[in-house]
């Protein structure tokens, strides 16, 4: 099977602004920011006591639309999985988030 298109993506960003840049630099524009908190989010993401930035990223002119959700953590604190140095920039580096 062949992917021709894919609704959204979700990336988990260190720095909100160079990500924000960056997928600009795509095309995309800003359509939501929202800081998602308390027990809904909690439950959904499977974290206790989560707080992030969730901006929706849209490309304009898209059809069917497509989008990119930016995903910053304010809460749990997130930790980079090491073996993956610096190679890429920061805002794009895997975290590894302490659960419960």
């Amino acid at each position: 099977m062949k992917i021709t298109h894919f609704d959204h993506v979700t990336v988990c960003v260190s720095d909100l602004a160079a990500a924000k840049r960056f997928f600009g630099l795509l095309g995309f524009a800003e359509d939501k920011s929202v800081v998602i908190s308390g027990e809904r989010f909690a439950t959904y993401m499977g974290l206790a006591e989560i707080e992030a930035d969730h901006v929706t990223l849209v490309l304009p002119g898209a059809s069917p639309g497509v989008e990119v959700q930016l995903l910053h953590y304010r809460h749990p604190e997130a930790a980079r999985y090491p073996e993956h140095g610096e190679a890429r920039p920061a805002w794009l580096q895997p975290y590894l988030l302490r659960g419960r």
